[in-house]
């Protein structure tokens, strides 16, 4: 700001030199008369009428022309500069007093013009031209270096944004579920629901059974074995007999004339248990009957006669106590029977589909179905695919169909993740396979330790625990 107001105090005294030099050389001129010779003049000293040639005579000698200078100059010169002199005086002062009256006053408003012409000259005409100039000189490599930059930026960002596509193009490709993968936990959606299913039909099951072993009132075991088998012939007239068997030989009172509405499904284990991958046991039309057939089978299994009534007047001896003791014992024996055989059974109970919610409770199920059918499984009405399948059938599934449809190993080609996703389903599988083989390993066992329990007994009587103990 300095520099600025310097350079116009400058502008402006350098103006007004120019201004003044202007006008003195406009209103000044000197005349001048060519030299001559001394001449013979008539002409008045003093006169106006000037030079003027008349008869030359020769030069005087230097005595008289020192006397003649001197003469000219008292005569003619001096008075003429005294009369010039007042002449100058008097015009030089009317001049001043005109320039002092009309050209001072008009020095402020000549001044504040030029200012103002000089600030609009600076701020908007030189000071925006050099700082242009400026900007062309010094601003250009500043503005190159921040422009390249700036395009070294704009490099590292687009390789930074290659680099993170990349990352997200591996991400989704890590991530990014196949075919397979969407079938497996599509239909391990359904495993959660079907396990609650199985495991409160496996702890409910035994129990229905428990009444009959323990003849309890008001069944037929209640009165002893005789009325249990009575009821159980009467069952078996009506829905389970084979009228060729015995040899055609009638048995007596209520004979089998006809073949059962069921005949030898209380027998027939594998036809009925195992042919089908799921135990409709929901099923309106067929369910109950399914399930009473089932129940019939496993009895004929696990408990084909009941134990004998302890009698009353026996119950305060300590044999009638004995007997009854042992009846416990016979009953927790039986519910591992029936624990054992009605863990296979629910295994293939339905339950891994709400089918309030589907259209038609009937419909094949959509997310095993059409894999089964992919594999050749026959589908409805042959009704080998069920409309609500059980754990059994989902595992046959995911275990051993999936690999069946001829589509499986094309979707473990087209990218190498997808292998590495699907050995983590495998391997989820077969800890569900390993543990259901546990869970068969653990009844297993306790089969065997109440075989040996009995094994045990018959070998070797067990005393009391303290001779000498008598019961009363």
């Amino acid at each position: 700001m300095h520099k600025k107001n310097a350079i116009q105090k400058f502008l402006i005294l350098l103006s007004l030199a120019v201004f003044l030099s202007v006008s003195y050389l406009a209103v000044n001129f000197v005349t001048t008369c060519p030299a001559v010779a001394q001449c013979a003049s008539t002409a008045t000293p003093g006169s106006s009428q000037g030079c003027r040639n008349d008869t030359c005579t020769a030069g005087p000698s230097p005595s008289d022309s020192t006397a003649a200078i001197l003469a000219i100059g008292n005569t003619i010169i001096i008075p003429s500069l005294i009369q010039a002199e007042q002449i100058l005086t008097a015009f030089i002062t009317a001049q001043v007093a005109l320039f002092t009256a009309t050209v001072i006053p008009a020095f402020e408003p000549a001044i504040q013009n030029m200012g103002g012409w000089w600030g609009t000259f600076w701020y908007y005409n030189l000071l925006p031209t050099m700082q242009m100039i400026t900007d062309q000189l010094s601003v250009p490599p500043s503005s190159q270096s921040l422009s390249i930059g700036y395009f070294m930026d704009a490099v590292n960002i687009d390789h930074l944004r290659i680099k993170i596509k990349e990352r997200e193009l591996e991400t989704h490709r890590e991530l990014r579920p196949s075919g397979n993968t969407c079938v497996a936990g599509t239909i391990v959606g359904g495993m959660t629901r079907v396990a609650s299913f199985r495991r409160a039909y496996n702890a409910s099951a035994p129990i229905e059974r428990l009444p009959r072993s323990s003849n309890t009132v008001g069944l037929p075991s209640a009165r002893g074995p005789s009325f249990d088998i009575s009821d159980r012939w009467q069952e078996y007239i009506t829905r389970y007999c084979r009228t060729d068997y015995n040899n055609g030989t009638p048995a007596g009172p209520g004979e089998c004339l006809v073949d059962g509405t069921f005949a030898d499904k209380n027998l027939d284990v594998a036809g009925l248990i195992f042919m089908d991958d799921t135990l409709d046991l929901t099923n309106p039309a067929t369910g109950a009957d399914l399930k009473r057939n089932i129940d019939d089978l496993i009895t004929n299994i696990a408990e084909p006669f009941v134990t004998k009534l302890v009698p009353s007047s026996t119950i305060s001896s300590w044999q009638g106590q004995n007997a009854i003791l042992k009846k416990e014992s016979y009953k927790a024996k039986r519910q591992v029977i029936y624990d054992s055989l009605y863990h296979i059974v629910a295994r293939r109970v339905p339950g891994s589909v709400n089918t309030a919610l589907l259209p038609d409770p009937l419909a094949p199920n959509g997310y095993v179905s059409l894999l089964r059918e992919a594999a050749g499984v026959p589908p409805p009405p042959a009704a080998v695919i069920s409309p609500n399948p059980s754990h059994n059938e989902i595992m046959q599934a995911l275990m051993v169909e999936r690999f069946r449809s001829g589509q499986y190993a094309l979707g473990q080609i087209d990218e190498p993740e997808n292998n590495q996703r699907e050995m983590v389903i495998q391997q989820a599988l077969h800890v569900m396979q390993m543990n259901d083989q546990l869970d068969l390993m653990d009844r297993y066992s306790l089969l065997l330790a109440a075989q040996v329990g009995d094994e045990i007994r018959a070998a070797k009587i067990l005393g009391t625990a303290s001779a000498g103990v008598s019961f009363e």
